[in-house]
């Protein structure tokens, strides 16, 4: 999540042509909500949270579709923008596969008082 924040520092992505401005103040609302949203699911899961678990991964997802469908734009305008996301993306993919294959599937499947 952090190295995600690494983009929005001016320089790093650059607005596109004839695209308005957005107010500082939209932005940190929205890196506060759904970073809020991305810490609050992962304390659930870490909770043991089955639920959770399946939210962070359509959550993410539906973040991989959206950020997919403009990363080729991306890697023209901002090489190195585009890269922190496919790093981010890669990490988050990973980390959702642990979660949900092997030791991961089975810590959530075992009852919540045998986890820890």
């Amino acid at each position: 999540m952090i190295l995600g924040l690494v983009t929005l520092l001016p320089g790093v992505r650059p607005e596109r042509p004839g695209e308005a401005e957005i107010p500082v103040l939209f932005t940190l609302g929205v890196v506060v909500l759904f970073g809020g949203l991305t810490v609050w699911l992962a304390l659930k899961m870490y909770r043991g949270r089955n639920w959770a678990r399946w939210t962070m991964l359509a959550y993410l997802a539906l973040g991989w579709w959206l950020a997919g469908s403009e990363m080729q734009d991306n890697f023209v305008r901002s090489p190195i923008s585009a890269v922190i996301d496919v790093i981010c993306i890669a990490m988050e993919a990973v980390a959702c596969w642990l979660v949900t294959l092997g030791d991961g599937a089975r810590w959530f499947s075992r009852g919540i008082s045998t986890r820890r």
